[in-house]
């Protein structure tokens, strides 16, 4: 009896020793790139290269695949720094990267997937991304969170591939983003990283993504959940107590018959889920038709742009970004808006000169 009671305690203990082992160590995932966390690494380096105030932009890959950071620089006159990664790593994991990057006076823009409005709880696609590629990043309580959601089968096949087989090394990632050698065309993948960890694909749209979808907000038909109520909230209340400002705003959306801001009914969809979050304390900046561009300027997703889209959205994200720095209200004029962008797709279209697209800027550099 005596040594069966010992035994179950050994055994317990084992178990309980794996499972933290394969919580703690890092996994290669079985479904995602585990070159994430070097992108971090190399941005973090470059954090403390300026004293001036900078602009952070977090979010998933709409921001990875949608931003060129050395255009926003010159745009806005700030340095850039683009945290955005994957729409897998939760708002948890978004604070937790804030607390190590964000420092005072700088500016936090945040063109979050509208599935982060509706999260209700981690699925397996969070609990896998989060310990694959944030587990350094995340603080106590993300890591609290984690682990009450954290599936013991997800750790252990994840650990073992790992161990199997390791893949492309970090210093062999770390190396293509340093000497800026990459790769554009190949979608998400290490090789494709600018120096900036962003991707930037000359190509035509591809991909059955981007066949007639929504991807839009539920104005108010559907809540805002719980969980980004009080993540945002953590959020907010910690880039106050740094003293930075947030800006959060719209991510890329494509013009589709089941959302086209040009329809009234999807006007007041905006709307709706504008004041939604006013009314949870939360504010939108910018007009989402900004951002609202045609099939032709989408990689392989709905949130994934290609080069000329990246090119209007940087433009167009810049305007709005300075009118929040300079203290000028945001104007919202969907219809007009649309028709600027509609002009602007146009004047792409047929010249593919850049300059001659920026409704804003009178003259820009675009850096190749």
């Amino acid at each position: 009896m005596k040594n069966r009671y010992f035994a179950g305690l050994l055994l317990t203990f084992v178990g309980l020793s794996i499972t933290l082992a394969l919580f703690i160590f890092p996994k290669k995932s079985t479904i995602y790139p585990h070159w994430i966390p070097v992108k971090f690494e190399w941005l973090k380096a470059k954090r403390t290269l300026s004293n001036q105030s900078r602009i952070l932009i977090l979010a998933g890959s709409n921001g990875q695949f949608g931003i060129d950071s050395n255009e926003l620089s010159i745009l806005t006159g700030k340095k850039i720094l683009n945290l955005s990664s994957h729409a897998g790593l939760d708002l948890g994991f978004y604070r937790s990267i804030l607390k190590k990057y964000l420092v005072k006076d700088d500016f936090v823009v945040m063109p979050l997937e509208f599935n982060h409005y509706y999260r209700q709880k981690l699925t397996s696609v969070h609990t896998e991304s989060m310990s694959n590629w944030g587990m350094a990043f995340l603080d106590t309580s993300a890591k609290i969170d984690l682990a009450k959601a954290i599936n013991f089968k997800e750790l252990f096949t994840g650990r073992l591939q790992y161990w199997v087989k390791n893949g492309v090394s970090l210093e062999e990632v770390r190396n293509k983003i340093a000497n800026n050698n990459f790769s554009p065309g190949l979608g998400y993948n290490w090789q494709a990283l600018t120096s900036n960890g962003e991707f930037i694909h000359d190509l035509k749209t591809k991909g059955k993504a981007l066949s007639d979808s929504f991807y839009g907000p539920r104005g108010n038909r559907m809540p805002l959940s719980q969980r980004f109520i009080e993540q945002m909230y953590l959020i907010q209340n910690y880039v106050e107590e740094i003293g930075a400002q947030l800006i959060l705003t719209y991510p890329t959306t494509m013009r589709n018959p089941k959302f086209d801001l040009q329809k009234k009914e999807d006007q007041n969809r905006i709307n709706d889920f504008s004041k939604l979050l006013s009314a949870n304390g939360f504010s939108l900046h910018c007009d989402p038709a900004l951002f609202h561009f045609n099939r032709e300027f989408f990689f392989n997703t709905v949130y994934h742009l290609n080069k000329q889209g990246v090119i209007m959205r940087t433009t167009n994200l810049s305007k709005c970004i300075k009118n929040v720095i300079d203290g000028k209200s945001d104007k919202i004029k969907i219809s007009e808006t649309y028709a600027r962008v509609s002009e602007q797709q146009r004047k792409l279209n047929e010249s593919r000169d850049v300059s001659s697209t920026d409704i804003y800027v009178e003259k820009k550099t675009y850096i190749e």
